[in-house]
């Protein structure tokens, strides 16, 4: 009703005096909703490469021709997990992903499994020095 009888220079004026207040506003969350958008495929893309390294390290391993070469690919595996934890941290501390909480688990169990490879590694390592 009041934008009927308000004439175009008025409706004009009212539209500058609003995109002067807000202005800044509009351009950050439209940068805000760019970096989000641009940190969610960036994040898709990392987990997706991950696997598909982590899936064809694990083959590589199974196909170890001899317990030396066993123990060079887990220490392969677990630099790849241990690159993988740092990864996360930067994306937890820079709250890339929010809420945080959602690498939580993806977090303790990265976590876990650099402690079982590199306990793997540490038995292997010692049963070979047991044949030798």
């Amino acid at each position: 009703m009041v934008d009927e009888l308000l004439s175009d220079e008025e409706r004009e004026e009212a539209l500058r005096e609003w995109w002067s207040d807000n202005w800044r506003w509009i351009i950050g969350g439209v940068v805000l909703g760019v970096a989000l958008l641009v940190g969610w495929h960036y994040w898709q893309n990392y987990r997706e490469q991950r696997a598909e390294q982590a899936s064809t390290l694990y083959g590589e391993v199974q196909a170890a021709e001899s317990r030396s070469d066993f123990i060079h690919k887990m220490r392969v595996v677990l630099k790849e997990l241990k690159e993988c934890r740092t990864a996360l941290k930067i994306i937890i501390k820079k709250e890339m992903i929010k809420p945080a909480k959602k690498l939580d688990n993806i977090f303790k169990e990265t976590h876990e499994l650099i402690a079982i490879i590199a306990k793997g590694i540490e038995t292997a390592a010692h049963n070979a020095d047991k044949l030798t």
